[in-house]
């Protein structure tokens, strides 16, 4: 990656020197570097090489051509004669004529010879940028980039080119982000490798670490050490794609491996012995303490809804916290024993029934309630026993089959 935005820095070069020489004005290596990164961004072509010539010839072109326009804008203020006439031979030949400088008989080569005014100046200029052979420019640009060569890592490159007048971050990204869609076939190798190591995973999960990877090694990777590529980025790609997964999960790197144990363990022994081995038993054969098999259960992955119901299935009973709490059949028998209560209360005289709602229904202490009654605390427990003595007798027979039937309603 050094090597490729070595060549992008010194493409552009070329063409702010070219443009320089054009126009004789000094001009900016940015837009040209600003041009070829976009053209990465966009994948404009198939490789660097491709991109960014076209990137910078094109950008050339145009200055070339914003150049022409501002000598046919000054000159066209100068002789008052029209655009369209200034671009053709006859034109400037006319507008020096005009000016008394010179005859019609003028030719290209004698302007040089001619006094320096600001005519003479502009039009000299407007006829070497017309007579630009643009295949040249492009030519010239090709031999700048086949010519350079790798100089340093890619972080020195950089670094080096940072004082240099372009963006060389973006520049840089921009060539590892277009390099990384070449080499997307590593990344689903190791993928697929690691599948099996995290069952829970599919390979199109391991993606987005494996990006990572493979960018930090376009990054990282050096020619000079003597290795291929693909052995070095397999291994980040690899390291990339184990230290995300192991991000996401709460359990450290250790706890995982000695659960994996637990498990090859207790695999092994369900074989040998013919049934679920005891913990007792996995330990002798792990040569570890019970203490920590203890701790697998808060260690293990999360079991689905459907996991848990199949493994209840055989006990043919489903566990009540998987009831939803909400089902309206429990919601209409809680509304029937609510009107059931509330009709046996108003059947009690009323301190009896005041006594239940204190201190059975609202909790207060009867200290509390000897507050709002002005009854002591044993007169208010003494209410609170005969009432619930007598709602007993009241809801001895009562169910929601017979509520519903009576169909009595509370106001």
């Amino acid at each position: 990656m050094a090597a490729e935005l070595e060549r992008l820095f010194t493409t552009s070069s070329r063409a702010a020197q070219l443009l320089s020489e054009l126009t004789g004005v000094q001009s900016d290596v940015r837009p040209f570097s600003d041009a070829a990164a976009l053209a990465l961004e966009r994948r404009a072509a198939s490789t660097h090489r491709e991109v960014i010539l076209e990137a910078v010839s094109c950008r050339l072109g145009q200055a070339v051509d914003a150049s022409i326009s501002d000598a046919l804008d000054q000159l066209q203020g100068i002789t008052r004669l029209p655009r369209r006439a200034l671009r053709t031979e006859a034109g400037w030949r006319k507008a020096l004529t005009e000016a008394g400088i010179a005859d019609e008989q003028i030719d290209f080569e004698s302007l040089d010879n001619l006094p320096g005014t600001e005519l003479v100046v502009v039009l000299h200029r407007l006829v070497g940028l017309l007579r630009v052979d643009r295949s040249i420019l492009r030519s010239e640009l090709e031999k700048m980039y086949t010519k350079t060569k790798r100089k340093g890592s890619y972080e020195a490159t950089v670094k080096r080119l940072r004082t240099k007048g372009i963006d060389a971050e973006r520049c840089g990204w921009a060539v590892i982000v277009f390099e990384t869609h070449s080499h997307v076939n590593l990344i689903w190798h190791q993928a697929n490798k690691l599948e099996r190591t995290f069952p829970d995973r599919a390979a199109a999960d391991l993606l987005a670490f494996g990006w990572l990877g493979l960018r930090t090694a376009l990054r990282l990777y050096d020619p000079e050490l003597g290795y291929a590529f693909s052995t070095y980025a397999c291994t980040r790609i690899t390291g990339s794609i184990r230290d995300g997964v192991r991000s996401e999960s709460p359990v450290p790197k250790r706890l995982g491996t000695f659960g994996r144990k637990v498990q090859a363990a207790e695999a092994e022994l369900t074989q040998t012995l013919g049934r679920a081995p005891t913990l007792a038993e996995v330990s002798t054969f792990l040569g570890t303490e019970k203490e920590k098999l203890a701790l697998l259960p808060r260690i293990a992955p999360e079991g689905s809804v459907e996991e848990i119901l199949d493994a209840t299935a055989s006990s043919g009973s489903t566990p009540s916290w998987i009831i939803d709490p909400n089902d309206p059949a429990d919601e209409v028998e809680r509304n029937l024993t609510v009107e059931a209560v509330t009709r046996a209360l108003r059947q009690l005289p009323s301190d009896e029934a005041e006594a239940v709602r204190l201190l059975v229904m609202e909790e207060l202490h009867p200290t509390r309630a000897r507050e709002v009654t002005g009854a002591t605390a044993r007169q208010m427990r003494q209410r609170r026993d005969r009432g619930l003595e007598t709602l007993k007798g009241f809801l001895a027979d009562w169910s929601p089959e017979v509520i519903e039937q009576s169909g009595q309603t509370v106001n």
